[in-house]
């Protein structure tokens, strides 16, 4: 090598790392300080991208300082009460937390990767939020007391809670024979939904299902009413992902998917779905939907439905009711039933072949009662009071804090 080129090099090195160490400073710098603990920008940035890998909308930047605060206050108590996180609470908790959407830890932190969030932010979220619970069991949990009254109140009210996704739908009854054409059709509006806005305009002027009005809207559902081939899909999907078209045997769907969250209450196993079916002959007739329109406000529960077909049964219309596991479901129902509640009905789909309308109803669904469920309604109602706990003891560490904006 030219003796003089050999000289350069080292110059040359210490020139580079004097222009990149000015970024890298500006990276790791703190944007606020609390009770003099640095939060950095590169940590408020990584907890924004993890917030938007899980769904989380909105000012995520804003929204990830607050909670980076939130968690060097937490810190902070747990430090003062003698509390120290392990390594194995930590790969616990995280374990926990992937097994959520159904993943094992490996799988989740290569999905986080995609998505840009450090393995190390997802640790530091994990450990965070432990030092933060055990705070608030030390300080809070002796004095929460859950009443036999209240654990019966609970149970009555049949909470479902569960992971929960919100959806946007659009629904192309099959029939009449176009079935190719409706496939087209569907693929076509697939490519076209590029956005939540771009699919509710699709919704409205395509779909047939009820939600059209509301640009194909469906709204928070619990994740395990939706039948197995969809709801895997979700867990992990990006806000504004489209899938399909997922063919039915009576109806082209397609989905968005909207954000995923926790929800409230006890999740408790189907064991079974009780529904029934009415078929008006007459297809998706403006008669016939009209007709449909009347019985669902005149009927309550399956029983009235049973006594309308019994009135209409010389008009050819057809009346069954069935109870099934929810892996038993036909396919020609089961993603109408996903969206309906107890006494709610479905006039949404078609024979498959085109020539009779169909009203779904769901009579109810057959919760199973498994031996200890009073425990673990009790744990779900000390929890939500420890959440109360929380909330407010944290607003007041935050009023007492000094938190010193330094960054943008």
């Amino acid at each position: 090598m030219n003796p003089v080129r050999l000289l350069l090099l080292p110059a040359l090195a210490l020139a580079l790392l004097a222009l990149a160490l000015p970024a890298a400073a500006g990276l790791f710098s703190p944007v606020v300080k609390v009770n003099g603990q640095a939060v950095t920008e590169y940590e408020v940035d990584q907890r924004a991208a993890l917030m938007a890998a899980l769904g989380e909308g909105g000012d995520l930047y804003r929204k990830a300082l607050d909670a980076l605060i939130e968690d060097r206050l937490g810190e902070l108590e747990a430090r003062k009460l003698g509390i120290t996180v392990t390594d194995a609470d930590i790969e616990a908790g995280m374990k926990e937390f992937a097994a959520r959407g159904n993943l094992d830890v490996g799988p989740f932190l290569a999905f986080l990767k995609e998505r840009g969030v450090a393995p190390e932010t997802f640790r530091a979220f994990v450990r965070a939020g432990i030092a933060w619970r055990t705070v608030v069991q030390l300080k809070f949990g002796p004095k929460v007391r859950v009443s036999e009254e209240e654990i019966d109140r609970a149970l009555a009210a049949g909470q479902s809670g569960s992971i929960e996704v919100k959806i946007a739908e659009i629904i192309l009854p099959k029939g009449g024979g176009n079935d190719a054409a409706l496939r087209a059709l569907a693929e076509d509006i697939a490519r076209a939904a590029t956005s939540p806005e771009a699919f509710a305009a699709q919704a409205r002027t395509y779909s047939a299902a009820p939600t059209r009005a509301n640009g194909g809207l469906v709204g928070w559902i619990p994740l395990n009413r939706l039948p197995p081939e969809i709801a895997p899909q979700l867990i992990g999907a990006r806000p504004g992902q489209v899938f399909g078209p997922i063919e039915l045997p009576n109806a082209i769907v397609l989905i968005q998917f909207r954000g995923l969250r926790e929800g409230g209450g006890i999740a408790r196993k189907v064991e079974a779905i009780d529904y029934a079916v009415l078929t008006l002959p007459g297809g998706r007739s403006a008669e016939n939907l009209k007709r449909a329109a009347l019985i669902a406000d005149r009927v309550d529960t399956c029983l009235d439905l049973q006594a309308e077909a019994d009135r209409l049964a010389k008009d050819g219309a057809v009346f069954t009711r069935r109870s099934l596991p929810p892996a038993a479901l036909p396919k020609t129902v089961a993603f109408e039933i996903a969206r309906l509640d107890d006494g709610e009905i479905s006039s949404t789909l078609m024979t498959p072949d085109g020539k009779a309308l169909m009203m779904v109803m769901l009579c109810k669904r057959v919760h199973a009662l498994p031996e200890g469920e009073r425990e673990q309604v009790r744990q779900a109602l000390i929890t939500k009071r420890l959440e109360s706990y929380a909330n407010a003891y944290m607003a007041q560490l935050r009023a007492d804090a000094i938190i010193e904006h330094v960054g943008k």
